[in-house]
C-alpha cells in the first residue's frame, strides 16, 4: 500500500480524468535462482502516448511497454488497485513483484517532476525502491547480450534495450534495488496554441471533460516591453468560453493591452501563465511577442538574426556546438571565455563562464559519448588545476563548477552517471539546453543558473 499522503491525494483527485496507463517493465532473472530484479513504470494519461508496443522474453530478461485502457475495471493498473498494491505486474504468464517477502520499500515523492522529465507540465512522480534478496546475483551482461541479439526483434546490448524503454540503467543497477515509478499527468493543461499577438494575449486551455471549469484558474505574470512594472493577476475559469471537443473541453480567453495596467507607450512583451485546478498547480507556459525582449543581448542578436535561427537550429551543426554553447551562456547573462580549438591551449577546457556572483563554470562540450577518452576525469583534473592556479590570484571565485554540456538526451548519459556523481560533475543535457533556449527572452537569474548547474550532478536516487 502506498503511504505518501500527498501523492495519494493527487492520485485520487486526478484519476477520474485518466483514460490510459502506459506501463513499462524490464526484469532480469538472477544468474542462479528464481529471483528477479525489476523496473516498473506507470504513466497515467488522458491520451495514449506515441510510443510503439514492446514485448520481449528470453531466459534472463523480460521487457514490456504497452498502453492499457483504464476501462478494464479489474486490471492491476487501475487506480484503486495501484494504491493498494503498487508492487505487482504481469508479463505474459510471469507474475513480478517489486518487493520481496519481508523487504522494506522506500518511497520518494517528487511533487513537480523527476529531474529527467522536468518541464512546463507538472508530472508528480512517486519512486518506490526496494532491495532484492541478499543473495541476488545479477546475470552476466555478455550472456544477456547473446540473448538480446538472438531475439526475434534484436537489440545490441542492455544499453540499447534500456534506451529504447527510456529506463535509466544507473538507478536500476545501483545496490541491486528494484524500482517502480508512478507518474501522474494533470487533468488540464495550457495549449501551445496560446500566444501574444498585436498586444493581445490569447489563452487556450485543454481539460478533461470531467473537470469543473469553475475550479480552473490561470495566474498571469505580464512583462511590459520595454521594461516597466510587472503586472500580476488571475483569470477564473468562469470567464473562459468553453466547448466540448472529442474527449476534452476547450476553454479560450483573450485579454488585451487596455485590460491591463500597462503604461501608455508600452506593449505586452511576455507573459508567464500558471494553470491551477481547485488550487492545485498543474503547469505553466511562457508566451512571448517575438518582436519584444527583456534581454538586451537578444535584442542586439535579433538585428542580424530576425528569424531566430540561432535557437531554431541550435543542434543542427555538431561542429559549431562549442561556439553555440558560448553564445548561449552570454545570452543568459554569463561572461564566456572560449578556448576550444586553440592549439596553443591544449590543457584548457572548451569554455569557461563567469557570473556576476563570482561563480566560475568549467565547461566541456560534446555531441557524443560524454566520457569518451576519459573526458570526465580530464574535466575533473582541469578543474582542480584551475582551482589551484587561482589560490593566490586577485580573482577568487565563490564556487567552481565543472560541467559537461551535451547535445545527448539525459537518458543516453546514464552509463556514466556513477562516474559523474563521484567526480561531482554536472551534466547539462539536451532537455536542459532546450529549456534554457526557451528562457532567453526572459532569462533566469544567474543565481538560478548556479542552482541548475549544481543540481545537474547525478544523484544516487536517479
Amino acid at each position: 500500500m502506498i503511504k505518501n499522503e500527498d501523492f495519494c491525494q493527487l492520485f485520487e483527485a486526478w484519476s477520474p480524468a485518466w483514460r490510459f496507463c502506459q506501463e513499462t517493465v524490464v526484469g532480469f532473472r538472477q544468474s542462479h535462482g528464481a529471483h528477479w530484479l525489476c523496473f516498473h513504470r506507470r504513466i497515467y494519461t488522458r491520451n495514449t502516448l506515441p510510443q510503439p508496443t514492446i514485448q520481449l522474453s528470453t531466459h534472463s530478461i523480460v521487457a514490456l511497454r504497452r498502453s492499457i485502457s483504464l476501462t478494464e475495471k479489474d486490471h492491476w493498473c487501475t487506480p484503486s488497485n495501484v494504491l493498494s498494491n503498487p508492487y505487482y505486474t504481469k508479463v505474459g504468464d510471469l507474475v513480478l513483484n517489486l518487493v520481496a517477502p519481508n523487504a522494506h520499500a522506500h518511497e520518494f515523492f517528487e511533487p513537480l517532476a523527476s529531474p529527467a522529465r522536468e518541464g512546463p507540465l507538472r508530472l508528480p512522480t512517486l519512486t518506490i525502491s526496494a532491495p532484492t534478496p541478499d543473495q541476488f546475483y545479477f546475470p552476466n551482461e555478455r550472456i544477456l547480450q547473446t540473448e538480446l541479439r538472438s531475439n526475434s526483434e534484436p537489440y545490441t546490448d542492455i544499453d540499447d534495450l534500456l534506451l529504447e524503454l527510456q529506463v535509466e540503467k544507473h538507478g536500476l543497477f545501483q545496490r541491486n534495488n528494484g524500482i517502480s515509478e508512478i507518474i501522474l499527468t494533470p487533468p488540464a493543461e495550457i495549449s501551445r496554441a496560446s500566444k501574444i499577438e498585436k498586444n493581445r494575449i490569447y489563452i487556450e486551455i485543454n481539460a478533461s471533460l470531467v473537470v469543473d471549469p469553475s475550479k480552473i484558474s490561470v495566474g498571469m505574470k505580464v512583462f511590459p516591453a520595454p521594461q516597466a512594472a510587472i503586472q500580476r493577476l488571475t483569470i477564473r475559469g468562469e470567464k473562459f468560453n468553453w466547448r466540448a471537443q472529442d474527449e476534452s473541453n476547450e476553454g479560450t480567453y483573450q485579454i488585451d493591452h487596455n485590460d491591463l495596467n500597462v503604461p501608455k507607450g508600452f506593449d505586452i512583451g511576455f507573459s508567464q501563465l500558471f494553470l491551477n485546478l481547485d488550487n492545485r498547480y498543474l503547469g505553466y507556459l511562457l508566451l512571448a511577442d517575438e518582436s519584444a525582449s527583456l534581454n538586451e543581448k537578444l535584442s542586439i542578436q535579433r538585428a542580424f538574426d530576425p528569424n531566430d535561427s540561432f535557437r531554431q537550429t541550435f543542434f543542427d551543426k555538431p561542429n559549431e556546438f562549442e561556439q553555440r554553447v558560448a553564445v548561449l551562456t552570454s545570452l543568459l547573462g554569463l561572461s564566456p571565455l572560449l578556448y576550444g580549438g586553440m592549439a596553443a591551449l591544449t590543457d584548457a577546457p572548451d569554455l569557461m563562464a563567469l557570473s556576476p556572483q563570482r561563480h566560475l563554470y568549467v565547461i566541456e562540450c560534446t555531441t557524443g559519448d560524454i566520457n569518451s577518452k576519459g573526458k570526465l576525469q580530464r574535466l575533473y583534473d582541469r578543474t582542480k588545476k584551475i582551482e589551484n592556479g587561482l589560490r593566490n590570484s586577485s580573482y577568487q571565485p565563490v564556487a567552481i563548477v565543472p560541467l559537461i554540456v551535451t547535445s545527448l538526451p539525459r537518458s543516453e548519459t546514464s552509463p556514466h552517471w556513477k562516474t559523474a556523481q563521484a567526480l561531482k560533475i554536472g551534466l547539462l543535457c539536451r532537455e536542459d539546453i532546450e529549456n534554457l533556449l526557451r528562457q532567453i527572452p526572459v532569462p533566469p537569474s544567474t543565481d538560478n543558473l548556479f542552482t541548475l548547474a549544481r543540481e545537474s550532478v547525478p544523484k544516487g536516487e536517479q
